[in-house]
């Protein structure tokens, strides 16, 4: 059984195409990572003492402070807490809810 020669002519077409499409596709890939790379980043935000919310009823500014270090812990940055709201009714399953959403989350230690 022989093999005629347009079959390595067709092998090496595909061959070749499947090369450079490899190719084509690295080249996007840098491209969409040297854009993000540059891509701006807004300042910090930065808080003064002056600036903090107002506690609500039977809240403690410690107790602000306390919240606010906590989500600048959890979400590795500095951040402003604009607003604290107290649960109203039973909110049992929502807890478990965010109990559970939270815990499926990949931890960064």
């Amino acid at each position: 059984m022989t093999v005629s020669a347009s079959f390595f002519f067709a092998l090496k077409v595909y061959g070749l195409s499947a090369i450079i499409s490899f190719f084509v596709a690295l080249l996007i890939k840098g491209l969409f990572v040297g854009l993000n790379y540059f891509e701006a980043t807004p300042p910090p935000v930065t808080t003064l003492a002056n600036e903090m919310i107002p506690a609500p009823k039977g809240m403690s500014p410690e107790l602000i402070a306390i919240i606010t270090a906590a989500a600048t812990v959890t979400v590795g940055k500095k951040v402003r807490v604009t607003a604290i709201q107290r649960p109203v009714g039973n909110t049992t399953w929502a807890q478990q809810g965010r109990v559970s959403i939270m815990t499926s989350h990949k931890t960064k230690h």
